[in-house]
């Protein structure tokens, strides 16, 4: 089995929050640039903590948009042979798919939703149109785990022989 990604499903009020922040470090980027230009044109010789101010204005700007700009496009799952991988920016986090006791889909609220060995659980936050693939990816990682549906009827375990119908 070949590793698989699914793109991580940002809320659209968390989209819109990155987004503003990107422009807000463009701006804020924008703003040292032409600071430091008026300066050199001018021929003015800033104080030292002007100076350091528009330097650490520059690179703090640069950092935060860089990394929001990674938080948005890099956050995924990966399913490979052994492990689930969350990637959330710079933050890796790695599950043994032989952990996961069952995979849960809530059709009330259209959520995925892991079940450890050791009582914990995980939602799995991407496009419902991905949700059958995930679990494909995963139960054929490890044929041990479980597949239920629940609905307001309560809950339904899928096997293998609802899969082919």
């Amino acid at each position: 089995m070949h590793e698989r990604s699914f793109k991580y499903e940002f809320s659209k009020l968390i989209k819109w929050l990155i987004i503003i922040g990107i422009i807000v470090c463009v701006a804020g980027f924008i703003l040292v640039i032409v600071q430091v230009y008026r300066t050199i044109a001018n021929n003015i010789n800033p104080t030292t903590y002007e100076f350091i101010g528009q330097l650490i204005m520059f690179f703090v700007t640069l950092f935060l948009a860089i990394l929001l700009v990674w938080l948005l496009r890099s956050s995924c799952y990966i399913v490979d042979k052994e492990n689930l991988i969350t990637k959330f920016g710079f933050i890796k986090s790695k599950f043994n798919l032989s952990d996961i006791e069952a995979i849960c889909l809530n059709r009330n609220t259209n959520k995925l939703t892991l079940q450890f060995n050791n009582g914990n659980y995980m939602n799995i936050v991407i496009d419902s149109f991905w949700h059958e693939e995930f679990v494909d990816v995963v139960t054929q990682a490890n044929k041990n785990i479980r597949y239920i549906i629940e609905s307001k009827e309560g809950p339904v375990k899928k096997d293998d022989s609802d899969k082919s119908e």
